[in-house]
């Protein structure tokens, strides 16, 4: 039953010693093979009781009714007789399962109907042949002067004795063999035997020989036979076959498979004739087999269940499992699945819509700071270029070129050494170019200052160690972020997804909001210098753009931070774009004005005299006595505005020529 994948199964059995016994017997193997009873039915074992014919019919009744299509009869051979007529009055088929009181009956195969019944299936001891036995029975003979009615009277039923041949099962004489065999050699090794004496002691007790019996080992037929310590035989038993035979409406016995009692294994080693039309192996199963991407779900009992198809991250690769399997690390199954395949990771690869839109604004910013080189190196020298910084621009152009770059450290799949190296490459860059900064903003700050506080203020103007110092500082960030809170690479999963999503992990957060924190406070110190000199005269300052700048550097931070904590798989969006806006920022507002002032503005426009004249500042060419007029809102009034103006003109190198001045107000002043 348990090779065939039968679960549920009927029991029909007497109700004497022989039946109930074997019962016992069976209810303990099936329960340990999972095996479960539709039904259980007895019938009286005397044929004499009086009600037995409806006995018989009731379990007919109950055969027919139930779903199991496998039925095991432990019965006496006259039973199973009676009930086999029913059946076959009924017209019902079933798979039967004898015992070994009926598995070999000859009357029962020869019963007229019997091939209507169903498969009969039955175990039994070992048979084979018993050589020139079949020759010994066709040439009995009576010796001389005995006397036996008994072969007298099968030597009349017919001509050379065949009717006898074919009354006894040939096949049935090996066990006898088998068991002559086992007593002779038992009895060898009791007695001593040698090869003409037996010396040993021929009165003894019958356990001696039981003894011995248990411990033979000998080989008949090529073929190794022995018992156990309990004095069962180990040879096993063979698997009979009841198969049909159309010509004669009876049933024949094939040995069709043996049951090995080492291994607990049955092996079928002959085709076996099933009686459906198909000729498969019937299936008596309370519930159907639950296939690879389900499990079993019990019912009431444990051959009876519900298949219910795997959950999402839960498999089965085999049939009837009782639970589905989890997937491992990394690999995941959505419903119904055979097998967990591994997740998809998801990253920025170099194709991907986002990264190819990143990858445009980052080559965008690449052509225009190229484009911003150009025109700084055409026009090095002349007064718009020193107006705008000078040699201080082309080191605000390496900051943004390093943001740049970290930009596109954010595509592709990320490395230890990706994720330290993007991180490291914006803050050094970005805060190179704040630094920049922060120094224009301080020369303007400083050059309209009064004449006491511009002296001692001079005394900080040092635009090399501004600049190296505000990178160092970060420098120091960085390295100190690096040993104790490094980035790493790291794998984030959702329970019921597909994909991993491959991403950097900057730690704890604590170095890497330093380092934010430290740009954002060189932006917000830029932008406080440029809005407290954001009223001198244009001519003389970029407090404007600086402000803008700035505005737009410490906006886009601020809504960076919330939304890169809340959104945890879109952190390389975020960030990427928040850099490239910082960098476009700083580009349009510092590089773009230059680049109409070199190529918009006319060649006179940007000589020395039309510096001045920007300022309203007139030049006697025969005396060089200026004269000023200043911006509406700004009115000078003493010495101390004049040098001012003086140190403004000199953050473009124009010398201010004053012997004497007179001051020339407009007609309307504010």
């Amino acid at each position: 039953m348990k090779h065939f994948h039968w679960d549920w199964v009927g029991v029909v059995y007497g109700d004497d010693d022989y039946g109930k016994n074997a019962l016992q017997s069976f209810l303990a193997d099936s329960e340990a093979a999972d095996i479960c009873h539709a039904f259980q039915e007895v019938l009286p074992h005397y044929l004499a009781h009086n009600e037995i014919d409806k006995r018989i019919q009731e379990v007919a009744e109950t055969i027919r009714l139930s779903e199991a299509k496998v039925v095991v009869l432990i019965l006496k051979e006259e039973l199973v007789s009676k009930l086999f007529k029913e059946m076959i009055r009924q017209n019902i088929s079933r798979t039967w399962i004898a015992s070994d009181a009926w598995s070999m009956s000859r009357n029962i195969s020869q019963m007229e109907g019997i091939n209507q019944v169903g498969d009969i299936f039955g175990f039994t001891f070992i048979t084979g042949p018993s050589p020139g036995f079949k020759e010994f029975l066709q040439q009995l003979t009576l010796s001389p002067g005995s006397v036996n009615l008994y072969l007298e009277e099968y030597k009349q039923l017919g001509k050379d004795n065949v009717f006898l041949t074919e009354a006894v099962d040939i096949s049935m004489t090996y066990g006898e063999r088998l068991a002559v065999w086992s007593i002779a050699h038992a009895l060898k090794h009791l007695l001593n035997c040698s090869e003409t004496d037996c010396p040993g002691e021929r009165d003894f007790p019958p356990w001696k020989l039981l003894k011995e019996l248990k411990q033979i080992n000998f080989t008949m037929d090529n073929q190794t036979f022995y018992f156990n310590a309990s004095g069962n035989f180990m040879n096993g038993y063979d698997l009979i076959n009841w198969q049909p035979q159309e010509a004669s409406g009876q049933r024949r016995f094939v040995v069709v498979g043996n049951y090995n009692l080492t291994k607990t294994e049955v092996h079928i080693k002959a085709p076996i004739i099933w009686s459906n039309p198909s000729n498969t192996v019937p299936v008596s199963m309370c519930s159907a087999i639950c296939p690879p991407g389900t499990a079993k779900k019990l019912l009431k009992t444990s051959c009876c269940h519900n298949c219910t198809q795997c959950l999402e991250g839960t498999y089965s690769n085999e049939t009837n499992l009782p639970n589905c399997l989890p997937c491992e690390d990394n690999t995941w199954s959505l419903k119904g699945w055979t097998s967990c395949k591994p997740k998809d990771e998801d990253y920025w690869k170099w194709d991907g819509s986002h990264a190819i839109v990143i990858l445009t604004f980052t080559a965008t910013g690449y052509l225009l700071l190229l484009f911003t080189l150009i025109i700084f190196l055409v026009f090095y020298g002349k007064p718009v270029m020193k107006q705008a910084g000078g040699t201080l621009c082309f080191v605000m152009m390496v900051g943004l070129a390093l943001s740049y770059t970290s930009v596109i450290l954010f595509i592709g799949k990320p490395n230890v050494h990706i994720c330290r190296g993007r991180q490291i490459l914006y803050a050094l860059g970005f805060s190179l170019t704040v630094s920049c900064i922060l120094v224009k903003a301080l020369r303007t700050f400083v050059s309209f200052l009064p004449p006491h506080r511009q002296r001692q203020a001079k005394r900080f103007y040092k635009p090399p160690v501004i600049i190296t110092c505000g990178t160092l500082i970060q420098v120091l960030i960085c390295i100190l972020w690096l040993i104790f809170d490094s980035p790493a690479v790291e794998g984030f999963q959702s329970d019921q997804s597909m994909i991993i999503t491959i991403q950097c992990n900057e730690g704890s957060g604590i170095g890497f909001g330093i380092m934010l924190c430290y740009i954002a406070l060189l932006a917000f110190v830029c932008f406080l210098m440029a809005f407290k000199g954001r009223k001198v005269p244009q001519a003389f300052n970029e407090t404007g753009h600086i402000i803008l700048s700035m505005l737009i550097y410490l906006f886009v931070w601020v809504c960076f931070t919330p939304v890169y904590l809340a959104k945890v798989n879109e952190r390389y969006s975020i960030q990427a774009a928040a850099i490239l806006v910082s960098c476009y920022g700083v580009i349009f507002c510092h590089f773009a004005p230059k680049w109409y002032m070199a190529l918009c503005k006319k060649k006179e426009q940007l000589t020395r005299e039309a510096y001045f004249s920007r300022a309203n500042i007139h030049i006697d060419s025969d005396d060089l006595i200026p004269e000023i007029t200043l911006e509406p809102g700004f009115i000078m009034g003493s010495q101390n505005t004049i040098n001012s103006v003086d140190t403004g003109l000199g953050s473009i190198n124009l010398e201010f020529p004053y012997r004497t001045l007179r001051k020339r107000t407009r007609s309307k002043s504010i």
